[in-house]
C-alpha cells in the first residue's frame, strides 16, 4: 500500500509502514486500527504531522471505520495549518469521515471547506468542491449561510476557466434564497464575466445552469425570457436588471435574534456605498421596520425622468419589494435622504427634473410662467426650479409685481427688438407697471443695444430707426430754417417730450431762438436772413410793420428778434476769444453766418489766427509752433517721402512754393510741383520721381510721369538730371531717345527681337503647312472617290507624295538650322552661352528669366505639327497603293465586309475620313 522509500526522511515511521502494509495485505482491519491509534500518539511531533495525516488520509478511503470521532477531534484543527500538504491531508480525512458517517452533522467542517474555496491552491479547492458536492446532497441549503464566500470563490475559477467548479458554485447558490443586495450585485458582475469569457465555449451544462440560476434570482430576466439569447443580449439584459432588496426587520429579528443598531451597522459596513442606496422605514409605533437596498443610478434615473410618475408606475417598477401602502413612506424617506428630488402627491410623484423641464419649456414657449399654473405643487419648489432654470441656462428672470408671474428677459428683449426694428420710439410703461422695481431696472440695463439709443424720457426710449429719422429731420430743419417739434413728432412718431430732450442734446440753444410756446426752434441764420431782407426797406414805418409781422408769424417777442440774436452772437464771440482753437463749421452753424461773414467777425475781434483744415488756431505760441512744424514737415518729408501733400495747410501755396524753392536753391530739395485731378497740390521729390521711373516696367516718357502737365524747360532739365543719375548708375538699362524724351528698357528691346525671330519662324513653318495641306486635300479627294480612280490621277498622287517627301527633308533641315542659330544668338543677347544654358535647371532658368528659343513651347508645338505632316506623307507613300487596291475590290463587290473594314481602318490611319 505504501512505498517505504517515500518515508525515508521519517525513520521512526518505518516500522509502522511495514506493519500497516502487512496488515492491509491480509485485510486485518483491527490490526490496522491499532497501528493508527499508535500513530496518533506521535501526532504531537510537528515534523511527523504531515506524513502521519497522509497515511491516515490514504487508509480512510478503504478503512473508514478505523477513524473515530476522537481521532477527528485531534486532527480537525490541522486544517488551519499553513503547510499545504498537512492542510490537504486533513481535508481528505475530514471529508471521507463525514461521507462515511452521515449522521455526524457538524456544520463547522462544511463551512471550513466552503471558506477554503477561495484558497489559491488548486488541489485544496478541488478536494473541497468534491466533498461539498457529496456532503450537501441530502441538504442543498447547507451552504446558504456562506453565500458570500461562494460568490467570492468564482474569482479563482474564472481565472483558471474551471468550468466544472463554476457549475458546482452555481448549483450551490441555486439552492439559496433571500439574497442581499451586495450578493445579487456581485452575482450579476460575475455572470457577465462568465458570459463574456466562457459561454462561447459551447458548454451546454454551464449555459443551462447559469440561465436557470439567473432566471430564479432575477425575476426581471424571467419576464424578459432570456433563453436562446445571444451573449450580447444576455449581457445587456443583465446590465439592465434593477437590483433591489427588502428585509422586514421585525420578521428577521425573530429568526436572527439581532439588535436593530447592530443590524444597521452591519448593513452600513457591507454596503456598496458607491453603487447602492440603503435606508429603512418604520411606522409610528415601530411595529413595522423595513430595510431597503436599491441600485443608486437606476433609482435616480427612474425618479429623475422628465415626466410625472404615477403610483401604478412606481408599484410596477418596484413590485419585488413594495406594496401599494408602502409607497408614501418609501418615497418620503428617499426624498428626505436627498436621494431623489421632487414632490409626492396623493397620486403622483413629480420629479424635480420634470418640474424644471416644464418650467423651462413654459418659459421658452410663452416667455413667462404664473404660479397659478403650478398650484398643485409646493410654491417653494416651483420658485427654486425657476432659479435652477435661470442658473443652468444662464437665463435672466424678471419678477412680476405680485411675485406670482415670472418673465424671461430674452423673450421681452426679442419683443422689444421687433418693435424697435420698425418704430421710432418704444414705451416701457407696460413693463414698469407689471414688474417689480428691481426687475424693471434690470430690464432697462439689458435693453437691446443694437436697436435702442441712450436717449429716453421717463419710460420712452428712442430707437436707432428713430435716431436716423430725427437726424434726417434735423438736417432738413437746417435747410428750411427751423425745427417744428409738433410737426416732426407727428411725422416720425416720437413723443414731443422725448423729441425736445433729443433736440436739446443735438443743438446749441445759442444757435437760434425758441418761439413763445417753445415748440419751434428758429436757427439764427434763418432769422437773420429775414431781418436782412426787412433791413433793405427804407421807410421806417414800413420796416417796423414788417418786423412786427415777422414776430407775429414766428411767434417770437418783437424785442427778441434783434436783441436776442445780437446777444447770442456776442456770447459766441466772447466764447471764441477764450478758445485756443475752434471748429470753423461748428461756429458758422452757431452764428448762422455765411463762411465769409464769419471770417469778418473773426477779423473784427482782432484775432491773429492760423487756419489748418477746419480748425482756426488763435494761441500765438501754437501758431508759431504750427509754422515751425510746417517747415520741419517739409524738410523732413522732402528727403523721406515720394511727394509732399500741400492741401491740408492754410498757409498759401505761394508761401510753401517759395519755401520749397528756397530749399531747392540751397540744395536740400529737388523736385516738381504738380496739381492732381482733385485740385490737391503735390511736390514730387527727387526720390519720388526716381521711384516713378523705376516702377515703369518697360518704357516711359518724361511727359507720362506727370500726365496733363506742360513741362517747362527747367522742369525737363530737373527730370533729366534725376533720370541721368539712375541711367549712369546702371539702375536703368536701355535706350533713351533725346528727341521724344522716351526711355526703353533692355528687356523690351530683347522682347522685340525675340518676337521678331519667332514671327519669322512662324511665317516659314506655316508656309510649309499650307503646302502640306494643299497637296493632302487633293490626294484625299482622289483616294476617297466613290467611283473608279483613273490612271492619270494615280500618277499625279504618286508624284505629289514623292515630291513632298523629298522637299520635307530640306524644309526640316532649314527649320532646325534656323532654331539652332537663333537659339544661340538670343542666348548671347541675354548674356549666357548655350553650354551654360544647358546646365541650368528649369527652375533656375525661370528664376533668372532666361528664354531659350529652342525650348520655347510654341516653337516645339509648331515643330511637332511639322512632324505630324511629315509622318502622314511618309505613311501615304507606303500605303496609298493599299488604299487603291481595297477601294477597287470594294467597288467590284460592295457586300464584301472584309475589304470594307480593311479600307475603313486604313482611311482612319491616313486621315482620309
Amino acid at each position: 500500500m505504501f512505498n517505504i522509500q517515500d518515508f525515508q526522511d521519517y525513520p521512526e515511521l518505518s516500522s509502522f509502514i511495514k506493519k500497516i502494509n502487512k496488515y492491509t495485505e491480509k485485510d486485518k482491519k483491527d490490526k490496522v486500527a491499532s497501528k493508527v491509534e499508535e500513530l496518533m500518539e506521535h501526532l504531537d511531533k510537528e515534523e511527523l504531522k504531515a506524513p502521519i495525516t497522509y497515511i491516515i488520509s490514504v487508509l480512510i478511503e478503504d478503512y473508514p471505520q478505523i477513524i473515530t470521532q476522537s481521532h477527528v477531534n485531534r486532527i480537525k484543527d490541522l486544517i488551519k495549518s499553513k503547510n499545504i500538504k498537512l492542510k490537504l491531508n486533513t481535508i481528505l480525512i475530514l471529508g471521507f469521515f463525514l461521507i462515511h458517517h452521515p449522521k455526524v452533522k457538524n456544520k463547522e467542517y462544511i463551512f471550513q471547506f466552503t471558506d477554503l474555496l477561495t484558497n489559491p491552491n488548486e488541489d485544496i479547492r478541488y478536494n473541497c468542491y468534491f466533498f461539498l458536492s457529496r456532503l450537501i446532497e441530502s441538504n442543498p441549503k447547507a451552504l446558504c449561510k456562506k453565500k458570500s464566500q461562494l460568490i467570492n470563490a468564482f474569482k479563482h475559477e474564472l481565472k483558471d476557466k474551471r468550468i466544472n467548479n463554476i457549475i458546482l458554485l452555481i448549483q450551490f447558490l441555486s439552492a439559496c434564497e433571500n439574497y442581499r443586495f451586495k450578493e445579487l450585485y456581485n452575482i450579476r458582475e460575475i455572470s457577465i464575466q462568465i458570459i463574456k469569457s466562457l459561454l462561447n465555449e459551447n458548454n451546454e451544462r454551464l449555459t443551462s445552469s447559469l440561465l436557470d440560476f439567473l432566471n430564479d434570482i432575477f425575476p426581471e430576466l424571467r419576464r424578459r425570457d432570456i433563453n436562446n439569447k445571444s451573449s450580447e443580449e444576455l449581457i445587456e439584459g443583465l446590465e439592465n436588471v434593477f437590483i433591489m432588496t427588502k428585509i422586514n426587520f421585525i420578521k428577521r429579528k425573530k429568526g436572527l435574534q439581532v439588535d436593530f443598531n447592530e443590524y444597521l451597522e452591519n448593513l452600513k459596513q457591507n454596503s456598496l456605498k458607491e453603487d447602492e442606496i440603503y435606508f429603512y422605514t418604520k411606522n409610528k409605533d415601530a411595529t413595522d421596520i423595513k430595510f431597503y437596498e436599491l441600485e443608486r443610478e437606476k433609482t435616480k434615473d427612474f425618479f429623475n425622468q422628465a415626466a410625472k410618475i404615477s403610483y401604478d408606475k412606481i408599484l410596477n417598477k418596484f413590485s419585488e419589494i413594495l406594496e401599494l401602502e408602502d409607497i408614501p413612506l418609501f418615497m418620503k424617506t428617499l426624498i428626505k435622504l436627498g436621494q431623489i428630488k421632487g414632490y409626492l402627491s396623493d397620486f403622483y410623484f413629480y420629479p424635480l427634473n420634470y418640474i424644471i423641464s416644464k418650467v423651462e419649456k413654459d418659459l421658452e414657449k410663452n416667455g413667462y410662467i404664473t404660479l397659478k399654473q403650478y398650484n398643485h405643487l409646493p410654491l417653494k419648489l416651483v420658485k427654486s426650479s425657476i432659479k435652477e432654470v435661470a442658473k443652468e441656462n444662464e437665463v435672466t428672470i424678471l419678477i412680476g409685481k405680485k411675485k406670482q408671474t415670472f418673465y424671461r428677459l430674452s423673450k421681452i428683449k426679442n419683443k422689444l427688438s421687433k418693435i424697435a426694428s420698425r418704430e421710432a420710439s418704444i414705451n416701457l410703461e407696460e413693463y414698469r407697471k407689471k414688474l417689480t422695481p428691481p426687475s424693471f431696472l434690470k430690464l432697462v440695463k439689458h435693453l437691446p443695444k443694437n436697436y435702442l439709443t441712450n436717449f429716453h424720457k421717463n419710460t420712452i426710449w428712442l430707437t436707432n430707426i428713430g435716431k436716423i429719422k430725427f437726424e434726417q429731420e434735423l438736417r432738413n430743419s437746417k435747410l428750411i430754417g427751423y425745427f417744428d417739434i409738433k410737426t416732426v413728432s407727428e411725422k416720425i412718431n416720437i413723443p414731443q417730450p422725448l423729441l425736445l430732450e433729443i433736440l436739446n442734446a443735438y443743438i446749441d440753444v445759442r444757435a437760434g431762438i425758441w418761439n413763445k410756446t417753445k415748440d419751434r426752434f428758429y436757427y439764427s441764420k434763418y432769422v437773420k436772413s429775414k431781418l436782412e431782407m426787412i433791413d433793405q426797406t427804407s421807410d421806417p414805418e414800413e420796416k417796423s410793420q414788417k418786423i412786427k409781422a415777422l414776430a407775429n408769424k414766428l411767434n417770437i417777442k418783437i424785442e427778441k428778434l434783434h436783441k436776442e440774436l445780437d446777444k447770442k452772437i456776442n456770447l459766441i464771440a466772447q466764447e471764441i476769444q477764450k478758445q485756443d482753437k475752434i471748429s470753423i463749421s461748428n461756429y458758422v452753424e452757431k452764428t448762422g453766418m455765411t463762411r465769409d461773414s464769419f471770417f469778418d467777425l473773426i477779423v473784427s475781434l482782432d484775432l491773429t489766427y492760423l487756419k489748418k483744415g477746419d480748425q482756426l488756431i488763435f494761441n500765438p505760441s501754437k501758431i508759431e509752433n504750427a509754422k515751425k512744424k510746417v517747415k520741419q514737415f517739409i524738410k523732413k518729408e522732402a528727403t523721406t517721402q515720394d511727394f509732399i501733400s500741400l492741401g491740408t495747410y492754410d498757409i498759401s501755396s505761394t508761401l510753401i512754393k517759395d519755401l520749397i524753392n528756397d530749399l531747392k536753391t540751397s540744395g536740400n530739395v529737388n523736385g516738381i510741383f504738380h496739381t492732381e485731378e482733385d485740385g490737391e497740390i503735390r511736390f514730387y521729390t527727387g526720390q519720388g520721381i526716381k521711384n516713378m521711373m523705376l516702377e515703369k516696367t518697360y518704357m516711359f516718357s518724361f511727359h507720362d510721369l506727370f500726365y496733363g502737365k506742360d513741362l517747362s524747360n527747367d522742369e525737363i532739365e530737373t527730370i533729366k538730371e534725376i533720370f541721368m543719375d539712375l541711367y549712369d548708375s546702371g539702375r536703368l538699362k536701355g535706350n533713351f531717345d533725346e528727341e521724344s524724351l522716351t526711355f526703353t528698357t533692355d528687356e523690351i528691346l530683347f522682347a522685340n527681337e525675340y518676337n521678331k525671330t519667332f514671327h519669322e519662324f512662324y511665317t516659314n513653318i506655316n508656309k510649309y503647312f499650307a503646302i502640306f495641306n494643299s497637296k493632302f486635300q487633293y490626294i484625299k479627294k482622289v483616294l476617297t472617290k466613290k467611283t473608279t480612280i483613273l490612271p492619270k490621277e494615280i500618277k499625279k498622287v504618286e508624284k505629289l507624295i514623292k515630291t513632298i517627301n523629298k522637299k520635307s527633308i530640306t524644309w526640316k533641315n532649314e527649320l532646325e538650322a534656323f532654331i539652332i542659330r537663333k537659339h544661340e544668338y538670343l542666348l548671347n543677347q541675354q548674356g549666357i552661352s548655350v553650354s551654360k544654358f544647358r546646365k541650368l535647371l528649369p527652375e533656375e532658368r525661370e528664376e533668372r528669366e532666361i528664354k531659350g528659343f529652342a525650348e520655347d513651347d510654341e516653337v516645339k508645338e509648331l515643330m511637332e505639327g511639322f512632324e505630324i505632316w511629315d509622318k502622314l506623307f511618309d505613311n501615304l507613300e507606303k500605303k496609298y497603293l493599299n488604299v487603291l487596291f481595297y477601294q477597287k475590290q470594294f467597288i467590284k463587290n460592295p457586300s464584301n465586309q472584309k475589304y470594307q473594314k480593311l479600307l475603313n481602318n486604313l482611311k482612319i490611319e491616313l486621315n482620309l475620313l
